[in-house]
């Protein structure tokens, strides 16, 4: 298993680890925390000619060490190695072209060369190879092969290369072990999230949510079902002396008004009771109009049915 964190930092896309399945456990916070170590440690020995480095930071598990680095090329790691527990006591670096007193060349202590390929940081007991990217081995010297050529992965996957191995993760929308990857019904498992008078339909990858007949879709993505005035829209069917009156998700031929209604131009229109001040809600109330009624809802601090509120 893989008990290595390859980590690095942009603007543009944040932090960027590289890591195996139980590295990538710990999660981004843990790696995070580490960045801003290594950053605390590097952060005065830059070199101006190459103002595009940044911190960079590795972390074998396997070892329990932690080093941080400044590098051009975060996949590269030969560059300012500089402590290997990243706890501000800086160590030895292998790179003889960017010696400096206060982190001197570790001559003697890290013989190996690493095959040309890395870097070789000593951990206090023996020097130890960081390889450079697409090549592993206690001596660099094995050439990593990308299994994800060989597409490895379901379809509906998508194949990360790493150093001797790689891993498969389902696209989003879709679960499995990335070697089988089948659809997320959103819909069953309570996961979509579809506002009132709507329906849920379920779609490979996602889900949309569809308004029920007699409701309008009000937003992008949606966010509300709106019904629809069939009589103010003109579409019904009501023929005189029978008129038209609008309810929630539909409408009716009537030959008069139900209560909260008033009969205009051969429709029953709502009669909005809290504007006009025909609700009998309490004075610690506040009102919505509803069509064909209204609400009372008591204020907070206040419990009751909203006609009658009294204090908790």
């Amino acid at each position: 298993m893989d008990l290595t964190i390859t980590g690095y930092y942009s603007e543009k896309s944040g932090i960027t680890p590289e890591m195996g399945p139980l590295a990538r456990a710990l999660g981004v916070v843990f790696t995070l925390a580490l960045l801003r170590r290594c950053e605390a440690i590097t952060k005065n020995f830059v070199n101006s000619s190459m103002p595009e480095m940044r911190p960079t930071f590795v972390v074998n598990f396997d070892m329990a060490t932690v080093i941080c680095q400044h590098s051009a090329n975060p996949t590269d790691l030969h560059l300012h190695q500089m402590s290997i527990l990243c706890d501000g006591k800086p160590d030895c670096y292998r790179n003889p072209a960017m010696h400096d007193e206060s982190f001197p060349y570790c001559e003697g202590r890290c013989n190996s060369t690493c095959s040309g390929r890395g870097a070789c940081l000593f951990d206090g007991t023996r020097g130890q190879c960081y390889c450079n990217a697409g090549f592993h081995g206690p001596e660099c010297e094995l050439v990593d092969n990308n299994e994800c050529e060989d597409k490895p992965c379901h379809w509906l996957a998508h194949c990360q290369n790493t150093l001797g191995s790689y891993y498969c993760t389902c696209f989003p929308g879709f679960h499995g072990n990335g070697h089988e990857c089948s659809d997320v019904d959103e819909c069953s498992s309570g996961i979509a999230h579809c506002p009132e008078y709507s329906s849920c339909v379920n779609l490979p990858g996602t889900y949309f949510c569809n308004c029920t007949e007699g409701f309008q879709p009000l937003g992008l993505p949606l966010e509300r079902c709106a019904d629809i005035d069939e009589c103010e829209q003109g579409l019904h069917n009501c023929a005189e002396p029978l008129m038209c009156q609008n309810e929630i998700g539909s409408y009716r031929c009537v030959e008069e008004c139900s209560e909260g209604y008033r009969a205009v131009n051969g429709s029953c229109v709502d009669i909005d009771e809290c504007s006009e001040k025909l609700a009998e809600c309490d004075k610690r109330s506040s009102c919505t109009n509803t069509i064909g009624a209204y609400k009372c809802t008591c204020e907070e601090g206040f419990a009751g049915n909203g006609r009658t509120c009294s204090r908790n």
